[in-house]
């Protein structure tokens, strides 16, 4: 979830679904293909980034965000009154951190009441602790619930199935492995992340980069790495 604050907003992309924005409060749902921020150079700019853990604005904000997979939609449009009333505050606070606490404060008028989520975390943490490198069946079990059930539910909450969300961490682990002071070869990197060979890992590689992994430096994309990588 971004705030921007300036005369000339950044612009938001999304090339697979052609959607392009500038727009000062913005949703990034999960996004499975590239996109870009362009940030207009030499022209001050004030903002704030909300990284949010994976079932994190499902539980705030209680929607279903696979609607908003691939999607950048307008925050002032999805709950109009509220945000508007948001930025209205933001606008008269006046510094950054009196900005940064009004923030807090509608964030946290949010918290839910009961955690619901607790199997899809559960899920989730499994995801995260294997890299990706995890088994449908013992997922499933994990969560005590059917497959099926895992899936709508994990969908509903986070916004992809859990095969996508495991397919995003074990390439997470392949970008950490590739960004190492001795950078490891391909069929290496491959073979740990568990991808069935090196052209599988390459394949995977321009899916979600449009470039080759010789192309990719991870550090020249500072906002998906210290939000992504840094924090996988």
């Amino acid at each position: 979830l971004s705030f921007y604050f300036g005369k000339k907003l950044p612009i938001v992309e999304h090339y697979k679904n052609n959607i392009k924005k500038q727009v000062p409060i913005l949703y990034t749902g999960l996004i499975t293909s590239p996109g870009s921020i362009t940030f207009q150079p030499n022209i001050p700019l004030e903002g704030f980034v909300i990284a949010f853990l994976p079932h994190g604005f499902s539980d705030l904000f209680q929607i279903d965000v696979s609607v908003f997979t691939d999607q950048l939609p307008d925050f002032t449009c999805l709950f109009e009154t509220e945000s508007k009333m948001l930025y209205k505050q933001l606008g008269i606070a006046k510094d950054f951190e009196s900005k940064s606490q009004v923030i807090t404060n509608y964030l946290l008028s949010k918290l839910p009441h009961a955690d619901n989520s607790s199997q899809v975390m559960e899920a989730i943490r499994k995801i995260i602790e294997t890299k990706g490198r995890v088994d449908v069946k013992e997922l499933a079990y994990a969560a005590n619930m059917s497959w099926k059930t895992l899936e709508r539910h994990f969908r509903t909450r986070v916004g992809v199935t859990p095969k996508m969300y495991a397919r995003f961490k074990r390439f997470h682990h392949a970008l950490s492995l590739l960004n190492e002071p001795s950078p490891r070869s391909w069929l290496e990197i491959a073979e740990i992340c568990g991808y069935y060979d090196q052209a599988h890992f390459i394949k995977e590689f321009r899916k979600f980069t449009h470039q080759n992994p010789s192309a990719f430096h991870v550090k020249d994309y500072p906002l998906f790495y210290r939000f992504i990588i840094e924090k996988k």
